[in-house]
């Protein structure tokens, strides 16, 4: 009010305000009133606020048949129709496209059935003059152009989710929330790159899991970022900009930036060097995308869409979140398909009744969130896996494996795997897959008793390590048909198959004394399997026993080398092996102790030899 009056030479507040104003007619200050008002008034919803900034279009001699091709993929209910110069000159809708078919026009141009028309809006207009033209021309989408040029689109759903009240209290706080969960030259960066982002008209977002962590004050490791646009192009201006290198799939839409000290140092110079170190080492970019399915359980084709598709694409409704980085919208929250309702309820909930059909994995997923999180499925998700447990029949063993394998990660796997038992998706992959007291005892020990640096276990072998505990009374046979079914690497079936050895080894332990005869039968079995045999044991004797065969005797070597023998006399041959055996075998027991012992008991071993004849190995 105070700006509208000072434009008349009055003064005021933000809610009232005055002017005095003489020798003027009352049409007159109308008038100005009227022309300057624009000036001062702002929507309070714009188009850019609504809009879809990735927007797909037919040409008007597209045919028929085609465009109803892609409409089905992609889950669209129309597009604009562009000339050849790029003007908007139609809408084609679903319905129109529908009526044709059934008259047999599939192989007519669009042309001839779109609304026609140059009905279009700006990205400063209001919501209210979006509202008024689809009333007035009955088109459910408008398109919405700049400086002549498309740029994107405005759906009906779109005005129907328009955020009724309170936006710029929720921005600020998932602003606050933001400023928590980030470092602050992190935070920085991600500002800028969604400056460069709306320099080239293109919107960044922060999408699904970050997002429902972020709510949830949960821990965020990895930081990525979401494009409306081209997710490649905008990280090598980034590359440009900043320096770093980029690993980049153009066909997927996918880059990374690799982030160097050097990067950070342009960020923020005035960093010390040990919080510079601390930075992520990179960021992955994606663009916007939709899929959609050519059958049931089969990988999904790719296409680039707009948020609100990739959002829609998405597991469950607490992924489908969003959070705009643009300069203009920053924090803002995106939420069209009731995400935070359930992620305030504590609730996993598919999109549509198809998606378990679609990808029968998300049953893996859904018992694996509700474990994290301490969710429920819905009931009428429950359902639906039911109905869809079949399904896991058909999808590939590497992709089953690699979720069950995301479970082991988890800070209780066991519990995880429980639901899936409930749910009976265990047994659809295998009835021999059980999670029990045993698996929960051993998993529990697990967690609280290994250390895997002093085992020298890395990721494989903690892989390794959790497939060995889990399968370990399950039958042989079993095994290998598990190791199949899930198309185990080389290196993971090996050890699968070594645990009747591993079993066998844990009898004999509690009858051995002697180091030489532990090392002899602990020897043949990997790190992972014997940090499996140390928390399987339940004998402290038979734990001890591991760990000096780990930490001391395994370490021990003969006193004497091949080169030591070759300079008594003794021709290389298979002997060699017999007598550096022998020696090793004799220091761990203590028979021999000094360089003198071990020439004394070699000159044995060869007396022995000759005694047997030419023939003795």
């Amino acid at each position: 009010m105070d700006a509208v009056a000072q434009h008349f030479g009055g003064r005021g507040h933000s809610r009232a305000a005055a002017a005095l104003l003489r020798d003027r007619s009352v049409e007159a200050v109308l008038s100005e009133l009227r022309a300057v008002l624009p000036q001062f008034v702002h929507p309070r919803h714009t188009v850019q606020d609504l809009m879809s900034f990735s927007v797909r279009t037919v040409h008007p001699n597209d045919l028929i048949e085609d465009v109803a091709r892609r409409m089905v993929q992609t889950g669209h209910e129309g597009f604009p129709v562009v000339d050849d110069q790029g003007r908007v000159v139609g809408l084609i809708t679903r319905n129109a496209v529908d009526r044709a078919l059934q008259h047999n026009w599939g192989t007519q141009p669009v042309g001839r059935i779109m609304d026609a028309g140059e009905v279009q809006v700006a990205p400063e207009d209001s919501a209210e003059r979006v509202r008024a033209l689809m009333i007035e021309k009955g088109w459910g989408q408008i398109p919405v152009v700049k400086q002549g040029r498309l740029i994107g689109v405005v759906t009906r759903t779109d005005l129907i989710r328009l955020p009724p009240t309170g936006p710029e209290t929720e921005r600020q706080e998932i602003s606050r929330r933001m400023d928590k969960a980030f470092p602050a030259p992190l935070l920085d960066l991600i500002r800028r790159i969604g400056e460069k982002a709306a320099a080239r008209e293109e919107q960044l977002y922060f999408v699904g899991g970050i997002v429902r962590d972020l709510l949830l004050e949960q821990p965020i490791f990895d930081v990525d970022l979401v494009v409306e646009g081209n997710a490649v192009t905008l990280c090598r201006e980034l590359i440009q900009e900043f320096g770093g290198e980029i690993r980049a799939h153009s066909r997927f839409g996918t880059a990374k930036w690799l982030l160097d000290p050097a990067v950070w140092r342009r960020v923020a110079p005035e960093l010390p060097d040990a919080q510079l170190q601390q930075l992520p080492g990179f960021i992955d970019f994606v663009t916007a995308r939709t899929e959609f399915y050519t059958s049931p359980t089969a990988l999904p084709t790719v296409a680039w869409s707009s948020i609100k598709q990739d959002l829609h694409r998405r597991d469950f409704t607490i992924n489908t979140l969003a959070i705009r980085l643009s300069p203009a919208h920053w924090g803002q929250l995106l939420d069209f398909y009731g995400g935070r309702a359930d992620l305030e309820a504590g609730v996993i909930r598919v999109l549509h009744s198809l998606s378990f059909v679609e990808d029968p994995t998300r049953i893996l997923r859904a018992a694996r969130f509700e474990a994290r999180l301490g969710f429920h499925l819905d009931p009428r998700s429950e359902a639906l896996i039911a109905e869809a447990l079949p399904l896991l029949d058909r999808v590939t063993g590497g992709r089953i494996r690699h979720e069950l394998e995301l479970i082991f990660n988890e800070a209780r796997p066991e519990a995880a795997l429980d639901r899936l038992q409930t749910l009976k998706a265990l047994q659809q992959i295998d009835p021999a897959l059980a999670s029990d007291g045993r698996v929960h005892s051993i998993f529990s020990r697990l967690r609280e008793s290994l250390d895997a640096k002093f085992w020298k276990l890395d990721e494989d072998d903690l892989v390794a390590l959790h497939w060995t505990l889990f399968l370990y009374g399950v039958t042989p046979e079993a095994r290998r048909r598990i190791a199949a079914r899930l198309m185990m690497p080389r290196r993971l079936t090996d050890a699968l198959l070594q645990l009747d050895t591993l079993r066998e080894a844990l009898q004999q332990l509690p009858t051995l004394d002697q180091p030489g005869d532990i090392v002899t039968l602990l020897e043949p079995l990997t790190s992972p399997l014997l940090a499996a045999g140390w928390l399987l044991a339940e004998a402290a004797s038979v734990k001890d026993k591991i760990l000096r065969y780990w930490t001391t005797w395994r370490h021990v070597q003969p006193l004497l080398t091949g080169a030591d023998l070759k300079a008594l006399g003794f021709p290389p041959g298979p002997l060699y092996r017999r007598m550096l055996e022998t020696l090793r075998f004799a220091q761990l027991n203590g028979e021999i102790e000094t360089r003198d012992d071990a020439l004394g008991l070699v000159r044995a071993l060869a007396a022995e030899h000759a005694d047997a004849g030419p023939d003795a190995t």
